[in-house]
């Protein structure tokens, strides 16, 4: 799956970002890769406005900034591609193991290749949107907690707990919808 996503960036190691949405979160992994939480202000920053970057009294994205957090470290190498990849890896193992769960070997089989070579999912896991970030962390949260309904293990609380606060930092709102439901399971598991 993260040859396919590799394949979708022309094996580029850092390619250009197709959307802005994509420039204000590489802009704001750069920062963070020099250990700063903003950028000075350049001057006439009329000259350098983006949609979705503050230019003035910092240069910064406006984004929240998980997706930006987990880019970071693919920034410092030098591969920012490898992030899409290493998520879309981890979304595929986790859409097989779910469905596993939920069926057999067989189903999930035949929902990782559906999902692998989906060209509509290939297109956006390509990119360095929150989307990326979000599926996977969606699909960590109910992995963590029908492992936690089963085992009844704190350190699995501890874990989804961990998965929906980066959610939140990554796309608040799509993190809400995450947690409302689980956590009325949560509670009723508990309780």
């Amino acid at each position: 799956n993260a040859l396919l996503i590799w394949w979708m960036f022309a094996f580029e190691l850092s390619p250009v970002p197709q959307i802005q949405d994509e420039a204000a979160y590489l802009l704001q992994a750069g920062i963070f890769a020099r250990g700063r939480w903003t950028e000075i202000a350049r001057p006439l920053p009329e000259f350098f406005a983006q949609m979705h970057v503050f230019t003035t009294p910092v240069l910064a994205s406006k984004y929240p900034p998980g997706t930006s957090i987990l880019l970071t470290p693919f920034v410092w190498i030098g591969f920012p591609a490898l992030a899409p990849m290493v998520l879309a890896a981890i979304t595929g193992a986790l859409i097989f193991v779910l469905a596993r769960r939920a069926a057999n070997g067989v189903i999930a089989l035949l929902a990782w290749l559906l999902w692998t070579t989906a060209p509509w999912a290939l297109r956006w896991q390509a990119t360095f949107l929150s989307q990326t970030v979000t599926i996977a962390l969606w699909l960590a949260a109910f992995y963590f907690l029908l492992r936690y309904r089963e085992e009844r293990r704190p350190w699995l609380l501890i874990a989804l707990a961990a998965t929906i606060g980066f959610c939140a930092i990554t796309r608040p709102v799509t993190a809400v919808a995450l947690a409302l439901p689980v956590g009325v399971v949560v509670v009723r598991t508990v309780w």
